[in-house]
């Protein structure tokens, strides 16, 4: 029994090496990063209702041409234009775009982008996280509710006052 446990286990370990020698070891490589993305601001301030450009870079860093499509995530495809977004790029080569990114009237507050350029061949992505901060429009507040300058609330309150009397006057009489 113990023999022939021997010899299984040293079958089991020949075959092991034997398919280890004949597997090139380019089989078991992990992918790597082979482009750069750069996002230039790298964060922004905004109105809501507003657009925000920013300058996008992919660079290919591989030896072979490769295949690179620009995306985004944690906002709305909606948000988000490219002038272009797809790109084929030769060893070394960079290419260039502009991301537009809408945000839409009302939609208050901080978030995070991330822009990721993917060779869809490899599945290999590059992210760079985009911060924006979504402010209200000047003439709103943080609810959205329009806000009237100092000037104009005066008026605003005479206009209340004479609507309350009237209000007031009618329910007496009626």
């Amino acid at each position: 029994m113990k023999y022939t446990n021997f010899l299984i286990a040293s079958g089991i370990i020949t075959c092991l090496v034997f398919f280890a020698l004949s597997v090139s070891s380019d089989e078991f490589k992990a992918p790597v990063s082979e482009h750069t993305l750069t996002i230039s601001p790298d964060q922004a301030r905004i109105i809501s209702g507003e657009n925000v450009v920013i300058n996008v870079e992919v660079k290919n860093t591989d030896d072979d041409k490769i295949f690179i499509k620009l995306g985004a995530k944690d906002v709305p495809e909606s948000w988000i234009t490219y002038d272009k977004q797809l790109f084929n790029l030769e060893s070394g080569e960079s290419g260039n775009t502009k991301m537009n990114i809408h945000i839409p009237e009302g939609r208050i507050g901080d978030y995070s982008v991330s822009v990721i350029a993917k060779n869809p061949e490899t599945n290999v992505e590059v992210a760079k996280t985009l911060k924006i901060e979504a402010l209200p429009p000047k003439d709103k507040g943080m609810s959205g509710i329009p806000i009237f300058p100092p000037a104009e609330q005066p008026v605003l309150l005479l206009i209340d006052a004479l609507y309350l009397l009237i209000n007031g006057i009618a329910s007496l009489l009626f």
